[in-house]
């Protein structure tokens, strides 16, 4: 998944990864590529304005699920085992990055 789980509210992702992980066979893998974390100052600058917890629009469209590596690492331990994280720019991207290679461990839910 790139840029999913990011850009949908919490609910949303949260019933994703659970149909994910109902059909991901114990072992099998998932690559999650996820947008930078922003800070306050550069949500600003994209004119992105908060529409909740963790949610910012643009012109009435849902452009970021703002949370930290830490929430997102969190989330996915309880699907398996982070196996590789990694942080990578794109030259017409600002920030990094986040890339996790998760592997499932957890007995499906």
């Amino acid at each position: 998944m790139s840029n999913v789980l990011d850009v949908m509210p919490k609910k949303a992702d949260e019933s994703v990864l659970r149909n994910l992980d109902r059909v991901l066979a114990p072992g099998g893998y998932w690559f999650i590529k996820l947008n930078p974390f922003y800070s306050p100052k550069d949500l600003k600058r994209f004119d992105y304005q908060k529409m909740g917890d963790h949610l910012y629009e643009e012109d009435g469209v849902l452009r970021l699920h703002q949370e930290t590596t830490e929430h997102w690492k969190r989330i996915l331990a309880s699907y398996g085992r982070v196996e590789r994280y990694m942080e990578f720019r794109y030259p017409w991207q600002e920030g990094l990055n986040r890339l996790f290679l998760l592997k499932k461990t957890a007995p499906i839910k």
